[in-house]
């Protein structure tokens, strides 16, 4: 058996071992820090979200020039509060993305696994050759052959594949007849 490919290995330890606790962490850190944006922090954390003065931005208006403009600190909570949310969304978008990839992989793996080398059987466009126009007029056809048998019939046996060349072999003893000179040379 070959061995497991190293750079799959080693992410699927990483994956383990380090992303999915660092997930359930960024996870619960976000929602955290929302929550005190949102004022309703856990015991000892205090944010300041209302009144109070404004803070000053320096940003280019539409010529290039720079302009200063005042947000208020519940603007600025505002937009602490939507990066959240977007940074919350886009760790839920990469793991259902993941998880998405895995699920593919996983499925072409097992697809490639049980690949086999297709075992077309060349079947000649007419019956000659084959054991169900060997067993036309034998005895017993009935009893012990199979018309749609498309196996390749053995000219030393009949025109019969082996397995219907022991049928008929057996029948004709059931019935007396002599089969010891079945294979002499004619």
């Amino acid at each position: 058996m070959t061995q497991p490919n190293r750079d799959l290995y080693q992410a699927g330890a990483a994956l383990c071992d380090y992303v999915a606790k660092k997930y359930a962490e960024a996870i619960d850190h976000l929602t955290r820090e929302a929550t005190i944006i949102d004022g309703f922090a856990a015991k000892g954390e205090q944010v300041q979200v209302s009144g109070g003065g404004a803070v000053w931005y320096v940003v280019a208006d539409e010529h290039g020039e720079a302009e200063a403009v005042a947000v208020t600190s519940v603007e600025k909570a505002v937009g602490v509060r939507i990066d959240l949310d977007d940074m919350h969304a886009d760790l839920r978008y990469q793991r259902a993305t993941v998880l998405l990839e895995l699920r593919k992989l996983t499925e072409l793996v097992d697809k490639a696994s049980r690949m086999r080398v297709p075992r077309n059987k060349v079947e000649p466009k007419d019956k000659e050759g084959r054991c169900c126009s060997g067993q036309a007029g034998k005895e017993g056809a009935v009893v012990w052959g199979d018309a749609l048998c498309m196996e390749n019939g053995d000219p030393r046996r009949g025109g019969l594949c082996p397995g219907h060349y022991m049928k008929w072999y057996r029948h004709r003893k059931a019935i007396g007849v002599d089969t010891s000179r079945d294979f002499e040379p004619a």
